[in-house]
């Protein structure tokens, strides 16, 4: 689909796409979760593997999780993955992001923009009415992305070190 920047098709994941996307972000979280200071290092891999199999019990086939290959068609060649999970709230299907990755060689050329805009289409036509997703306070360049696509942000979590050894 032509939407003005990429053309960009999000095709189904196969086996060996989601073999590959399940490793990279599984490792992914596990570093937020680190750089954060939510987990410790020695625990992180385990406990983001523990939550990616709670979300993805039936890896391709778990109901209501769209897991696609972003694919730029004049490239003829991936350049990254989405993960969707379709959710009704209050009675009206939603769409919450729950991860949006473009390889490195692909990056600051369009595809992220370009693929959020044809997933928000996509759930357009199937009666959706809203999209959300969660981005880490440290990831500046997607926080731009998303505002300058309209997302606003609803909530803020915070968090401070109140050990011995931190300060006041």
């Amino acid at each position: 689909m032509d939407i003005g920047l990429k053309m960009v098709e999000l095709r189904e994941m196969r086996q060996g796409e989601f073999d590959a996307f399940r490793s990279r972000a599984i490792t992914d979280y596990a570093i937020e979760r680190v750089e954060t200071g939510e987990w410790p290092t020695q625990d992180a891999h385990r406990r983001a593997r523990i939550d990616f199999e709670k979300l993805l019990p039936g890896g391709l086939g778990t109901p209501l999780h769209q897991l696609c290959t972003i694919f730029d068609t004049d490239l003829c060649r991936g350049g990254g993955s989405a993960w969707v999970q379709l959710r009704h709230l209050g009675g009206k299907p939603i769409a919450h992001v729950l991860d949006l990755y473009v390889a490195e060689p692909y990056r600051r050329k369009g595809y992220a923009r370009s693929t959020m805009l044809l997933l928000e289409r996509q759930l357009q036509a199937q009666g959706g009415q809203e999209m959300t997703l969660h981005v880490f306070d440290r990831n500046l360049a997607a926080q731009v992305l998303y505002q300058s696509l309209g997302y606003q942000a609803n909530e803020s979590g915070m968090a401070k070190n109140i050990g011995q050894a931190a300060s006041t």
